[in-house]
């Protein structure tokens, strides 16, 4: 396993993935701040033991389906693609703003994921989780429910629609994040949840697991997130946005 003490270091592994890229890989990250943790979904680590001893799954269905009448506007949706699977668009964007689903966020950027591996728990290693695939990521929106699908799919690219007059900083606040984030996700149906995500990958996808060291993340920090503008930036703090 690598282990991350220096900047140069990252460099050096940021140089890796250009070099791979350029021979047809596609590359997603995710930063975890603590290295001990797996990749799991956020519905999991909700419940944890829990899951396999209540009707877990039915009361996120409930939970999600309440928030999706009280708040979702006509505006948050008038953002969704034509084609675009109704239920993905809407639990995809609650993720981004924190909802505990069956999701899991990855990012095409690898700046973003060291960030967030970096921005808490500055006394634990952090982990930044590289999977990469020859695979070619969906072109087109997703139109099946995500409670409906059956197989994980390991990584699924969002769309958004950006109505005539409008532009990328009219969106919802998570489909801003989205964007700022070059976010995808994998979606993890309900007979999966509990399972890690290393045992859901096929021949066409390798998951490396790369420890930043505690002590390079407080450095790391200071050198991304200069004046607070990428931590504001990814995070979409700005007033003028749909507030969700």
């Amino acid at each position: 396993m690598q282990v991350l003490r220096s900047r140069d270091d990252i460099i050096g592994l940021t140089n890796d993935i250009t070099r791979l890229r350029m021979s047809g890989l596609t590359f997603m990250f995710r930063g975890q701040s603590d290295a001990s943790w797996p990749i799991q979904t956020t519905l999991y680590r909700r419940y944890k033991l829990l899951w396999h001893d209540r009707d877990c799954w039915n009361e996120y269905v409930e939970e999600y389906e309440s928030k999706k009448r009280n708040i979702i506007s006509r505006d948050i949706l008038n953002y969704k693609p034509t084609q675009e699977n109704e239920d993905f668009y809407i639990l995809s964007t609650l993720r981004h703003l924190g909802f505990p689903c069956h999701l899991i966020d990855w990012t095409a950027s690898l700046t973003t994921a060291i960030f967030f591996a970096c921005s808490e728990k500055e006394n634990e290693d952090g982990a930044l989780w590289i999977l990469s695939t020859n695979q070619r990521i969906n072109t087109s929106p997703i139109t099946v429910s995500p409670f409906q699908i059956e197989q994980p799919l390991l990584i699924c690219k969002e769309f958004d629609l950006i109505p005539l007059g409008k532009s990328i900083l009219n969106l919802p606040k998570g489909r801003i994040r989205r964007f700022r984030q070059n976010g995808f996700m994998s979606i993890i149906p309900q007979n999966y949840i509990s399972k890690d995500f290393e045992y859901l990958l096929n021949d066409d996808y390798s998951l490396q697991k790369v420890t930043i060291s505690c002590i390079l993340k407080k450095r790391v920090l200071e050198y991304l997130n200069r004046d607070g503008k990428l931590s504001k930036y990814i995070m979409a703090d700005i007033s003028n946005s749909i507030n969700f």
